[in-house]
This record gives C-alpha cells, structure tokens and sequence, in this order.
C-alpha cells in the first residue's frame, strides 16, 4: 500500500540560529506546527 508523500519547504533564517549554526530545539516545536497546519489545509 503505497501512501503519499508530503513535503513543507521552510526557510530557517538566522534567528533560529545559534552561533555555530545549528538550529535551537525549541524551534523545531515552531517548524512541526507550521507544517502540520499546512498538512491540515
């Protein structure tokens, strides 16, 4: 049974940054709700 992909495209911008690039994991939280919003629409 083959299900469908889905994809979100999210730009991360320097504010989710810490200095050595990596993202904070607190805003992991933020990317999942954007996307699932968007699954949902």
């Amino acid at each position: 049974m083959a299900g469908q992909l889905y994809r979100h495209s999210y730009r991360v911008t320097y504010a989710d940054c810490t200095v050595g690039n990596h993202i904070y994991y607190s805003r992991y939280l933020n990317l999942l709700e954007a996307a699932r919003g968007e699954f949902f629409r």
